[in-house]
Order: structure tokens, then sequence, then C-alpha cells
């Protein structure tokens, strides 16, 4: 089955990022910035559109989290070009 964060998991797997910063290996700063940028893609922590029907008998509601647009980061590339493709 794909997975669209497999590329996730090569920092998340065994906590092996973690393990590394703990150890003090000497990430550089924009290295740092990067993995924790992209490790909150699409979560609660960069924030989220909530969309929910105007008909007050629909309980549906959608949520759209925001990206985090790293450099590391598989799915703003993505979404940035669909967004170019819609504009011509």
């Amino acid at each position: 089955m794909y997975d669209p964060n497999h590329f996730k998991h090569l920092f998340t797997l065994g906590s092996c990022f973690y393990k590394a910063y703990k150890d003090n290996y000497p990430f550089r700063t924009v290295e740092l910035e990067a993995v924790v940028k992209y490790l909150s893609c699409k979560t609660n922590r960069l924030g989220k559109l909530t969309y929910s029907c105007r008909n007050n008998a629909c309980s549906h509601v959608k949520y759209v989290f925001s990206t985090c647009k790293s450099k590391l980061c598989l799915v703003w590339p993505k979404d940035h070009r669909a967004l170019d493709s819609s504009s011509e």
C-alpha cells in the first residue's frame, strides 16, 4: 500500500533522529530547522483550515492542514504545481 509519508519514517523509525540529537550529533542549525519543519508538516502545529457545510443539519467538517514548505518536504512541491497549473 502506498504511504505518502514514507520519507518521514526515515526520521521517526526507532527514534533515530531524536537519539542522534540527544547524543549531541553535530547538526547544523539549518538541518535541524528543516527536519523539525518537515516532521511538523500537515499537523496541528502548523495550523489548519476548517471547512464545514453551510447547511446547519449537516455535520460534515473537513480539515486541511498546512504544509511546511521545507526543503525536505515532498508534499509542498506537488501542491505548489497544482496551484501553478490552475492559474494558467
